[in-house]
């Protein structure tokens, strides 16, 4: 931390994230400072509830082909995911249960 004329400055540390997933990221989507979706290849798709410390990675059955090249999120549960390819590769996927279904 710096003081500079009484006022405080913090600087930001960037923080290595160690997820175990070969996909290539393409989308993300911060909730809050706890609740993070990502997306990519291979219909992957990850999601963190305690702000990057652990990572569950999922695939979204029937999409391991597909590109997913967006994702928004609105809670912990509930996300949407766009895959954009030619004809039926464009998709778009809705969870309400946190991507177990």
């Amino acid at each position: 931390m710096i003081m500079l004329a009484g006022f405080s400055v913090v600087s930001a540390q960037w923080i290595k994230q160690k997820v175990d997933t070969a996909a290539s990221l393409r989308g993300l989507s911060v909730v809050n400072e706890k609740v993070i979706w990502a997306s990519g290849t291979g219909g992957t798709v990850l999601r963190t509830t305690d702000g990057g410390k652990a990572w569950k990675v999922m695939t979204v059955p029937g999409a391991e082909k597909l590109d997913f090249r967006d994702i928004e999120a609105f809670d912990a549960s509930t996300a949407y995911i766009l895959s954009i390819g030619n004809g039926e590769s464009s998709r778009i996927y809705k969870t309400n249960d946190g991507g177990n279904n």
